[in-house]
């Protein structure tokens, strides 16, 4: 079950692609939290760090991509988790 600080978390990081996106100049396609924000072209891998480095701000967490399943890390759902995962590895 998700906590309420994770659903926040998503909330706001989905707000932030979408304003990122929007202020490009470019439309942006309909996402959720689980979709692959890579593999849609929503996000090239400059964007997908600088949205990992909101995500850290935001916690105050360091996301270590290697306690990351690959398949988790590229989602906002999968990111928000393990970033406010501090016990265990994602």
């Amino acid at each position: 079950m998700r906590t309420a600080q994770e659903t926040a978390l998503a909330k706001h990081i989905t707000e932030w692609v979408k304003r990122g996106r929007s202020t490009n100049g470019v439309d942006v396609p309909d996402f959720s939290e689980d979709t692959d924000l890579i593999a849609a072209g929503i996000l090239d891998s400059r964007g997908f760090i600088e949205m990992m480095l909101e995500v850290e701000q935001q916690t105050g967490n360091r996301i270590d991509l290697n306690d990351i399943d690959p398949s988790e890390f590229t989602t906002i759902k999968g990111l928000c988790r393990c970033a406010m995962s501090q016990a265990s590895p994602c």
